[in-house]
């Protein structure tokens, strides 16, 4: 074992541990650190502070694989934001298999976690290659055995759908890949074959089920399927999740269960990165940048005294006695970072005016920011989002797209707050879609600006500021609103 990699590793676990737990439970975060170890067990477990993770995993040595340790880190982390106690409730009044319950568990627990921390989304699909082609040949024997009866083969079937395709925590028809050519030729041929999808769609809808649904999910698939009460068990790569919260542990899964409980996982939005040759600015742009510039001016963070320094010329010339200066060391104001985001929607396009106004607005506050010295990253979005090269404002200057036909979509933030922990996020928009989880931290530093006829309710769900506008033409002074004056420290 090389003991450097062992270190960077668990560096790397720690931080991660500690990213995520600031996300949930922002305000035990800031009382306690997370601690992950890697101990002599065959399971992770954790007590709500404190996480433990095997040393191997699926033939995998954790302390030298960061990819599958920050992996069985985060499919922990699922399990701590799950309502473990009242799934068991279930299984044992309806008799439920213990493994149909875990799979649920495990699919809800990594869709949530990645929906909730999109950075996650990667260590997550390495663990589950790493099952994949550990047991993947396996479910498949069981799955093609002569003669085998529906509850025979529904735990290798449900297993199968978990790791086939390791890109997400579940896929419904994974046997139709050509690596399965043979499964598929079994399932099909089978007189149960009908069942199986059936029970394959109600493990997908797992996926999308917030975490205070589950035990009422167990109960249903059970309802529908009563004969896999009798259904024998496959090892689970996983085992069982232990998750013993105690002491100030407590307090962290009670703050990031009711945090995030209510909130059903939805897959990250598709990002496009563009190669974009920035134009010059609107002339309207420039003008207002000047009239709002000195909202974002920095102030000096130093004290000049007279004293033995650089020499001051004026005072010199007229004669002063010590015409020396002297810059005393302070605390400078940071620099302004700003995220300006525009909704260029299909229905942004029903009235010119509006789309040409967000555009106008965003170059006016970027050229402001910029005479700052500060720093703007330019994001357009419908139903994907699009950045520049660089991640730069170039986009902002970039010719002005045609219309699109995508609607409006809000998940692109839950990637742009981990991106962008200490930037100020301000949104245009005028529509209303889905929102993600905003943890108290991401919520106060996020401001909305609603254009008709948009729905500030929705945006107040995620934004600590929301400005209503019937004028378009007030946007470059809302938005400015929006990003706090820079003070000194």
């Amino acid at each position: 074992m090389d003991t450097q990699d062992a270190r960077n590793v668990e560096r790397a676990l720690n931080a991660a541990a500690n990213q995520v737990l600031a996300v949930v439970a922002p305000a035990t975060s800031r009382l306690v650190r997370a601690a992950v170890t890697v101990a002599e067990d065959d399971t992770a477990s954790t007590d709500g502070v404190h996480i433990w993770l095997p040393p191997a995993f699926e033939g995998v040595d954790v302390t030298q694989d960061a990819p599958v340790a920050i992996g069985l880190l985060a499919h922990e982390l699922g399990h701590f934001l799950q309502p473990l106690e009242e799934v068991q409730q279930v299984e044992q009044e309806t008799g439920a298999p213990h493994w149909l319950a875990n799979v649920l568990l495990d699919i809800q627990g990594e869709a949530q976690i990645a929906c909730i921390y999109p950075p996650l989304s990667v260590p997550l699909t390495a663990v589950r290659a790493a099952v994949g082609r550990n047991r993947m040949a396996e479910y498949a024997h069981e799955l093609r055995k002569p003669g085998a009866e529906f509850p025979d083969v529904a735990c290798a079937l449900a297993l199968a759908g978990r790791f086939a395709q390791p890109g997400g925590p579940f896929t419904e028809r994974w046997y139709r890949e050509a690596a399965y050519a043979d499964v598929r030729s079994a399932l099909e041929g089978a007189d149960w074959a009908a069942k199986a999808d059936e029970l394959l769609n109600w493990l997908g809808t797992a996926h999308w089920t917030a975490a205070k649904e589950l035990p009422g999910l167990l109960r249903q698939i059970i309802e529908q399927f009563p004969e896999l009460r009798a259904s024998p068990a496959l090892a689970l790569p996983f085992g069982d999740p232990n998750v013993a919260a105690r002491g100030i542990g407590q307090a962290a899964q009670a703050e990031a269960q009711a945090n995030t409980r209510e909130r059903e996982p939805m897959d990250g939005q598709e990002r496009k990165e563009l190669p974009v040759q920035p134009g010059p600015p609107e002339p309207d742009a420039v003008s207002i940048a000047r009239a709002i510039r000195l909202r974002f001016a920095v102030p000096k963070g130093g004290v000049e005294v007279v004293a033995p320094g650089r020499l001051d010329r004026r005072e010199a010339a007229r004669g002063d006695g010590i015409p020396f200066r002297l810059d005393l060391p302070g605390r400078a104001a940071p620099r302004p970072q700003v995220v300006i985001c525009l909704d260029v929607s299909e229905s942004m396009w029903y009235s010119k005016g509006k789309i040409w106004a967000a555009r106008v607005a965003a170059q006016a506050i970027a050229l402001a920011v910029r005479d700052a010295g500060g720093d703007v990253v330019g994001v357009l979005f419908d139903d994907t989002w699009l950045i520049g090269a660089g991640w730069g404002d170039a986009l902002l200057f970039a010719p002005a797209a045609w219309p699109t036909e995508g609607g409006t979509y809000f998940a692109f933030l839950s990637d742009l707050w981990r991106r962008y922990p200490n930037h100020w996020v301000v949104l245009v928009t005028d529509g209303d879609g889905y929102v993600p989880y905003a943890a108290t931290p991401d919520r106060a530093r996020t401001g909305a600006v609603v254009i008709p006829d948009g729905k500030p309710e929705k945006m107040a769900e995620i934004c600590s500021s929301v400005i209503v506008l019937k004028d378009p033409r007030d946007l470059p002074w809302a938005m400015a609103l929006l990003i706090p004056r820079a003070t000194v420290a």
